[in-house]
């Protein structure tokens, strides 16, 4: 900026503009998609176009999610979503304004059969001290994950397992776990079970 009259024009004198954040690009979900009574449910949102000085902060429906982890002023956050849809938030926020990613969540129409062949499942043994066996029925060959959480909401254990059609049998190292319970939750294509357990 300068200014001018008849004598002539100033120096030219620069002051840098500030404005609100930009919008996170975008904001993923692991799984993509799931059934009601999911635990575990983590949402990550891309920061990368978000420049300067901002804090993040994200909202959920309450009423059909439970907070596990994350959130705050982070790009992750991790829920237990039990029934219904909803919109997961972020938002970056300065001095001078903000900026919201939405996610919408609408949950997978989970079929009955599925629900029904995904409870025939069985942990043992149960206190555990090194080694838990995991017996699964699937319908079909399929790629299932298993994920361990303490009674804080720290997932400890995350892993995909290859199942075949039929009764499948997984075994899960939990000798370097401090004692205590968790939750162990085993989630396929057609549906979602969970299992207290006890290590001792």
């Amino acid at each position: 900026m300068s200014a001018t009259n008849s004598c002539g024009t100033s120096n030219t004198r620069c002051t840098a503009v500030k404005g609100a954040p930009n919008t996170p690009a975008s904001i993923t979900a692991t799984p993509s998609t799931w059934c009601p009574n999911t635990a575990g449910v983590e949402f990550n949102a891309n920061i990368a176009n978000v420049t300067g000085a901002y804090t993040l902060s994200w909202t959920y429906p309450a009423a059909s999610a439970n907070y596990i982890s994350g959130g705050g002023n982070s790009s992750s956050l991790i829920l237990d979503w039990t029934t219904g849809n909803g919109a997961v938030m972020i938002t970056a926020t300065n001095a001078c304004g903000s900026g919201t990613k939405v996610f919408d969540v609408v949950l997978d129409n989970c079929r009955e059969a599925g629900i029904e062949t995904v409870k025939q499942m069985d942990v043992y043994p149960n206190p555990a001290n090194d080694l838990v066996n995991i017996s699964y029925q699937s319908a079909a060959t399929e790629l299932i994950k298993v994920s361990l959480m303490d009674y804080s909401g720290k997932l400890v254990v995350n892993q995909n397992v290859q199942v075949n059609s039929g009764m499948n049998n997984y075994s899960l190292d939990v000798s370097k776990l401090a004692p205590g319970v968790y939750m162990l939750n085993v989630q396929s294509e057609n549906g979602n079970m969970q299992r207290k357990l006890i290590k001792q």
